[in-house]
């Protein structure tokens, strides 16, 4: 409308006589359209806000209808669906210590049946002490397991499932012998240590995962120390003697040290150049977790302390 400031200059001289007469009435009508203006942005705003709450509502309910349709369509309707991954942890770690305790009540009568002289006798012995264990893991710990296992399975990130031998449920539930019984003790640790709460081995960084090894090595050094001190005391004819003390070692390192060192491993593995791997005795699970003598031991300890070496 306005060209310039002279055409406004102009505009305003000219009708300034009407201003001065009627400016009650201008400022009163400047006022109204301020006040109407208002009115109609506060109530637009409003329904707009409502709309909002309206479809958050909503949004809240479907959410809630798909958390209950979830639980229906969980793996065996399992109650532990509804536990936090900490709270799912720590149900997995105290059914694990608990299969750890039967194989304990289990290896010390076991040892005692080792020493028996009459080959007929110790096996069994040997048979009817199997079938007590698998009757009181049957009992205690079988259903659990299996829901526990499909649980974890659920949870565990698909970026780090490689990081574990995960599929397993078969031997969750059918165990053939001790050594399954122990598999399955580890392999719910395993797991329940892989959840996006527990440690993260593969992302760890290098020092980290240094440092737990040297931690987890001093501990291997300890109970080899005290195997060679307890071994030397030990007549080297007497070999049922000598074995039992090796089962014995090697039961403590299963319980206490091998699924750390399985996954530190995998950890520190993952980390380190495809030259340094070619520098190192390659990673071997089976051997990590089932030592056959004292020296599998001492190669498990200097396999770890070799690929913590190249992360340094």
């Amino acid at each position: 409308m306005f060209e310039d400031k002279n055409t406004i200059d102009k505009f305003v001289r000219q009708n300034e006589p009407l201003f001065r007469k009627h400016w009650r009435f201008i400022l009163i009508l400047i006022a109204v359209s301020v006040l109407i203006g208002f009115g109609a942005a506060h109530f637009f705003y409003n329904e707009k806000v409502k709309t909002f709450e309206a479809n958050i509502e909503l949004c809240n309910r479907m959410v809630e209808d798909y958390k209950e349709r979830l639980k229906e369509t969980r793996p065996l309707g399992s109650s532990y669906s509804t536990l936090t991954n900490e709270e799912l942890t720590n149900e997995a770690l105290t059914l694990s210590n608990g299969i750890w305790q039967l194989l304990e009540w289990y290896e010390a009568k076991f040892f005692d049946i080792m020493l028996t002289k009459d080959n007929n006798a110790r096996k069994k012995n040997d048979t009817e002490l199997f079938v007590k264990l698998k009757a009181e893991y049957n009992k205690r710990f079988k259903a659990k397991a299996a829901l526990l296992y499909d649980e974890l399975i659920l949870r565990l990130p698909e970026n780090i499932k490689n990081a574990v031998e995960y599929d397993k449920r078969w031997l969750v539930q059918y165990p053939t012998n001790p050594l399954g019984i122990e598999a399955v003790a580890g392999h719910i640790e395993a797991l329940a240590r892989q959840l996006p709460n527990g440690i993260k081995y593969s992302k760890l960084s290098k020092e980290e995962l240094v440092n737990r090894t040297y931690n987890l090595c001093k501990g291997i050094d300890m109970l080899i120390s005290q195997y060679e001190l307890r071994i030397n005391q030990v007549d080297s004819n007497d070999r049922n003697k000598r074995k039992k003390l090796f089962l014995e070692t090697k039961f403590e390192y299963q319980k206490d040290f091998r699924t750390e060192a399985i996954l530190l491993a995998e950890g520190m593995y993952s980390k380190i150049s495809i030259d340094d791997k070619n520098k190192i005795p390659f990673y071997n699970r089976n051997a990590f977790e089932r030592p056959k003598n004292a020296g599998d031991l001492m190669k498990i300890r200097q396999g770890l302390l070799s690929i913590a070496d190249k992360l340094k």
